[in-house]
């Protein structure tokens, strides 16, 4: 998995015998690994030029003479709220979560981030609590060192500036922005599972986006000082494979990684939780928790539900063939690709164009969900349905010449849909968001509490009913004692809703639109509908969301579907070949998009 320097090594893995030995195995015809070099004076050079690339050689040269190197174990506070700042640090290797104890925070630091900087730099007490995820190494530069470099090297001060005012005004680069996820702990959640395989499948896949090291329980020992963090610098991703049960080795891994994954055969009954050697799992405060689901023979939906009731991860991954492999895998390294899709009535249907075209060139969807119809039309394509003749058949359901349940005295809304809910039921049966083998979203108006609501779990056929209740033309959804309209009333475009997946980059399809932009035909000024100037009603408080969109890494795409109007569904086919071909037309910013992130 690991390509070492000089070709000395293709394939890297340790072997334990118990936590305080180790032995590499590796192929090499001569010399140490560079794994076991000690740490130098170049090695935190490196580490130094990494936190501050705008810093020059005399710059660099004075912070590493002032660097101390220091250990955090998991749980213990680096910084804390009130105190008086003592130091600026870089992290080496590790993961530290930052925020207001309070407030709940939960802002990131990985390798090659600095911390306590803006401290330094405004002498104030501090305003957060930083605390280590797990085992953690870091070089700390003393306050009063860093203040006599900086008045002997202007550069220091300057790179220590630059480094705090980007991270402020967020304006650092995709790369830098990436998740810094790179220690993944794989747990059997039983002790039948040989975990080794998928390990083994998911590191290949992995190297796609750098190198790979995988660890592993073994036979033989030889302790080498300083080995694991030599090996996370050397390695964009670790991967530690733990035993069942609740063992010495097991546990050692969980500390040492940003994210735990728990495998389980999906057919198997979870019971009460994982059972680890007679207790439950113990997953670390703020360590993320995601449930890997392998199947033989296809998902079996209530078996979902059971496991997510009983494990509670943050993520879950359906696994039945090698591409879901290959989905779970960028979607564990946060380089997935995700695909949005905004409501919009009729005009909706240009989504399935998009996809088409996505699918023509080789473009992953790793995940996917959206608001209204485009919340409809994700639900189909996560469930790897056909998209054609599925969306048809809603279509023909939607079409307000089927709406032949006009309400006589409309209450809370002026058709009581059920010839529409007759058709989302033969579709989507006992289906729940959870089953679908693509991680899927939808997005609803919480009209009770005022909040956009974002559905990850639950039956299909009640949320896509909700997603798309438009205020005043379908009645609204109660539930859970609240009531639930489109969610397009203050989300339409949901793109802040899939980066929990674990998804990079995003691309978004806009097929709302303006009463401008309907307003007028061959030049002649035609008034809307009352359909149209309701459902412009019911979502203008969402035009904001495209703002949401990053153009270093994410694509939006703006099908020509102006001329469409919103419950015109006989022109289902031009709106498809408008999304079409509003997806070939920025192909190659896609294409360049879904680079940056590799």
């Amino acid at each position: 998995m690991l390509e070492w320097k000089a070709g000395l090594f293709s394939t890297l893995k340790l072997y334990p015998y118990r936590p305080d030995r180790w032995l590499a195995r590796y192929s090499a015809s001569a010399g140490r690994p560079a794994i076991y070099e000690d740490k130098t004076l170049g090695a935190w050079a490196a580490d130094l030029r990494r936190a501050f690339p705008l810093a020059d050689h005399a710059s660099i040269e004075a912070l590493t003479a002032i660097c101390s190197l220091v250990s955090v174990p998991a749980g213990i506070s680096l910084i804390v709220e009130g105190e008086q700042p003592e130091a600026v640090y870089v992290v080496v290797t590790g993961q530290f979560a930052a925020g207001q104890p309070r407030a709940g925070g939960s802002e990131r630091f990985g390798a090659g981030d600095v911390i306590g900087d803006i401290g330094f730099l405004t002498g104030a007490a501090e305003t957060i609590t930083v605390r280590a995820l797990r085992n953690s190494e870091l070089l700390r530069i003393a306050r009063q060192d860093l203040h006599a470099v900086a008045a002997r090297c202007p550069g220091v001060l300057m790179a220590v500036c630059s480094g705090a005012v980007q991270r402020l005004q967020g304006v650092q680069t995709a790369s830098a922005r990436l998740p810094k996820f790179h220690t993944f702990c794989f747990v059997p959640a039983d002790g039948t599972l040989d975990i080794g395989p998928v390990v083994q499948q998911i590191a290949v896949n992995l190297e796609a986006f750098g190198k790979v090291a995988v660890v592993a329980p073994g036979q033989t020992a030889e302790q080498s000082p300083g080995w694991l963090s030599d090996i996370e610098k050397c390695s964009d991703f670790v991967l530690f494979q733990a035993e069942y049960g609740h063992t010495v080795w097991t546990r050692f891994c969980i500390r040492q990684s940003d994210r735990i994954v728990l495998l389980a055969h999906g057919e198997a009954d979870p019971g009460d939780g994982p059972a680890m050697g007679g207790g439950q799992l113990e997953v670390p405060r703020d360590t993320p928790l995601s449930l890997m689901l392998l199947w033989q023979d296809g998902i079996v939906p209530a078996r979902t539900t059971q496991w997510l009731k009983s494990v509670n991860p943050s993520r879950h991954y359906h696994i039945r063939c090698d591409l879901d492999f290959e989905r779970a895998s960028r979607l564990i390294a946060g380089r997935g690709v995700g695909l949005v899709l905004s409501g919009g009535g009729a005009r909706a249907l240009a989504h399935i164009g998009v996809i088409h075209a996505l699918a023509e060139h080789g473009i992953p969807v790793d995940a996917i969900g959206g608001t209204s119809v485009g919340g409809i039309v994700a639900a189909v394509f996560a469930l790897e349905w056909n998209l054609a003749t599925t969306v048809r058949a809603l279509a023909m359901a939607f079409n307000r010449r089927r709406f032949t349940d006009f309400a006589v005295v409309p209450r809370t809304a002026l058709y009581s849909e059920r010839a529409f809910v007759r058709t989302l039921g033969h579709c989507f049966g006992s289906f729940s968001i959870e089953d679908a083998p693509i991680p899927l979203f939808c997005v609803s108006t919480n009209l009770t509490d005022g909040v956009a609501a974002v559905h990850r779990t639950g039956p299909l056929v009640t949320w896509l009913r909700a997603t798309s209740a438009v205020p005043g033309i379908c009645p609204p959804i109660m539930e859970r004692n609240a009531v639930y309209v489109d969610g397009g009333v203050l989300n339409n475009m949901p793109t802040d809703a899939i980066h929990d997946f674990g998804v990079a980059s995003v691309i978004a399809v806009d097929v709302g639109a303006t009463l401008e932009q309907q307003a007028r035909a061959d030049g002649e000024t035609v008034l809307p509908s009352i359909l149209d100037l309701l459902w412009r009603v019911g979502t203008i408080g969402s035009d904001t969301a495209a703002n949401q969109i990053r153009p270093d890494r994410d694509v939006l795409l703006k099908p020509a579907v102006e001329d469409i109007g919103l419950f015109d569904w006989n022109t289902r086919e031009r709106a498809i070949e408008a999304g079409y071909q509003a997806a070939i037309g920025q192909l190659d910013q896609i294409k360049a998009a879904l680079a940056r992130i590799r």
